[in-house]
């Protein structure tokens, strides 16, 4: 949150042409804003941190039994593949 304040600070600098004490200064007068609007920043990364941590962690606990999976298919499709290519070729197919 700080690196992004600062950030913020030094864009509102370079669009407007004011010097970045000046903005600091802005938002000092009007701190109990700015720090509610940075909180409600915090709290909303949180929640989502909360709700996306069990996804992530699910997919990723499935991963090694979807590559597997997708070893055996490769497998089973290239063994199929040469069998249908014979079959194939000797016209029963």
């Amino acid at each position: 949150m700080v690196l992004k304040r600062d950030l913020m600070i030094l864009y509102e600098a370079a669009v407007t042409g004011v010097s970045t004490a000046q903005i600091i200064n802005q938002q000092n007068a009007s701190s109990g804003m700015w720090a509610f609007g940075e909180s409600l920043e915090v709290l909303f990364l949180v929640v989502l941190f909360y709700l996306l941590w069990p996804i992530c962690f699910n997919l990723v606990g499935r991963l090694p039994r979807l590559w597997a999976r997708c070893q055996l298919i490769d497998s089973t499709s290239l063994t199929l593949g040469r069998s249908a290519g014979f079959l194939t070729h000797l016209g029963a197919a």
